[in-house]
């Protein structure tokens, strides 16, 4: 007998029988920031912000489930297409870091086995690893549910939220502005949400990827240096920008692109040229904008209205990745997506 389990988000496909536990099988969504303005450094080291992100169509997949193996043991395994020789398997791994942290709140004390699908490219600024994270803590509160020792949704936010700020983001699952370091999440409203639905992105990555540690560090100390420049926005600025996204009176058929925004461009197109190179081609020679998601290297485009039924076979998706292949490589990574609305 079989029945499928949803719970939350990500979403998850449960295979339960009277006496034998299947892998539950969970997607884990990359994601995307539309809109990101740095708004300065805090007492803490960390760095304020105000963005825009959204949970997309395309990401990895996580199989978790209970072994016979000692109490309490938790092995992950990882596999996929996307950079897993890059992916850390031992405990700097987020996935086993929200293992340990969901055993040490619940007591779950089964052994579980992880098999990472790992299809988001690491080091692109679209928050691979937290999502991973989110659905292991997910998908190991459903178990513990049999065991009688699973989370509340607050609680289980408030774990996600510990293990990184894009993990509070995961845990909400829709499309959701961020503030604070990223833990504070306010989820769109109906009808900026609508506006999101629909409609196709061109996602791209080069071979390389992008420290968040380096960017936010770099970004401090040219922001203190002598020569100073605006690398911060100020917050009621970026509350005034993000705000566009919401609009739903007059100015909400504004094109979508024209309001997305990313600061950290600012000191990683200075290191990383292949990145404004991109840009400015695809600026010449299709009219697009290409913005820079989190802390880099992937970047996107929105699709123009007349590509989106069918993107991914349209002549135009083809150029453009020929077009990154040319200047990034063979080896670059590149895709359509649609962003995910709902949990």
């Amino acid at each position: 007998m079989q029945e499928n389990f949803r719970l939350g988000a990500p979403r998850l496909h449960a295979i339960f029988s009277e006496y034998t536990m299947m892998p539950l099988c969970l997607h884990a969504p990359a994601k995307l920031n539309l809109f990101l303005a740095i708004t300065g450094r805090r007492s803490d080291g960390f760095h304020s912000l105000v963005s825009l992100a959204v949970p997309l169509d395309f990401g990895d997949e996580l199989e978790l489930r209970i072994t016979d193996r000692e109490t309490g043991d938790t092995r992950l395994r990882v596999e996929g297409e996307a950079s897993a020789a890059e992916v850390p398997s031992g405990p700097d791994n987020l996935v086993l870091r929200a293992a340990s942290a969901f055993r040490e709140a619940s007591g779950f004390a089964r052994p579980v086995e992880f098999v990472l699908k790992k299809r988001v490219p690491v080091g692109a600024g679209l928050g691979g690893g937290s999502s991973d994270a989110v659905a292991a803590l997910r998908g190991l509160n459903t178990l513990a549910a049999k065991d009688e020792c699973a989370l509340d949704e607050k609680t289980l936010c408030a774990l996600a939220a510990k293990l990184g700020a894009d993990c509070a983001f995961f845990a909400c699952g829709k499309p959701a502005i961020m503030r604070g370091r990223g833990e504070r999440i306010e989820p769109l409203n109906e009808a900026a949400a609508k506006r999101l639905g629909g409609g196709s992105l061109f996602v791209c990555k080069p071979a390389f990827g992008v420290s968040t540690a380096w960017a936010y560090g770099e970004m401090a100390t040219r922001a203190a240096s002598v020569e100073g420049g605006d690398y911060y926005v100020a917050e009621a600025e970026a509350e005034r920008l993000c705000g566009q996204w919401l609009t739903s009176g007059v100015g909400a058929e504004q094109p979508l692109e024209s309001l997305t925004f990313n600061n950290m461009e600012s000191v990683v197109f200075r290191k990383y040229p292949a990145l404004p190179v991109l840009a400015a081609t695809f600026r010449e020679r299709f009219g697009l904008i290409l913005r820079m998601s989190g802390s880099g290297s992937a970047c996107f485009a929105f699709l123009p209205k007349e590509t989106r039924d069918a993107a991914a076979n349209t002549a135009l998706v083809r150029q453009l990745s020929e077009c990154v292949r040319e200047l990034w490589g063979p080896s670059a990574f590149s895709r359509v997506v649609r962003v995910r609305t709902g949990a």
